[in-house]
């Protein structure tokens, strides 16, 4: 996959987590098997704000070359790679459901898309 392809998948997964979480921020309990409260709640959305950051930044790298396609290949790598290790282990320690698994697999998809690219010279 071309860095640029990665780039607007990544792009349009950011912006339905934006809208995801900021409109209807308990598809995300349901989904991890979370119980939902406010504080939580509060938390969720404020990363909907995050992602919609995250949204534009890729919007804006999609057609990056040298090192500034290297530096956001390796972010989204570490950014990715982390949640999809994240979920796994909050899998095993019996703290979310199996719906984490939609995310992990997104995640993982996306960090391998990037990994050709963290290596680039320039």
């Amino acid at each position: 996959m071309s860095f640029r392809h990665a780039t607007l998948l990544a792009f349009l997964v950011a912006g339905v987590l934006t809208l995801l979480l900021l409109l209807v921020p308990g598809v995300v309990f349901w989904l991890f098997g979370l119980d939902q409260t406010e504080a939580a709640t509060v938390m969720v959305r404020r990363c909907g704000v995050l992602f919609s950051g995250i949204a534009i930044l890729l919007w804006g790298a999609r057609r990056a070359k040298g090192a500034t396609q290297v530096v956001f290949a390796r972010g989204m790598v570490v950014m990715m790679g982390g949640m999809a290790i994240l979920g796994l282990a909050e899998f095993l320690a019996d703290r979310v459901g199996p719906g984490v698994f939609v995310a992990m697999t997104i995640e993982t998809l996306l960090a391998v898309a990037y990994l050709p690219y963290i290596r680039r010279r320039f």
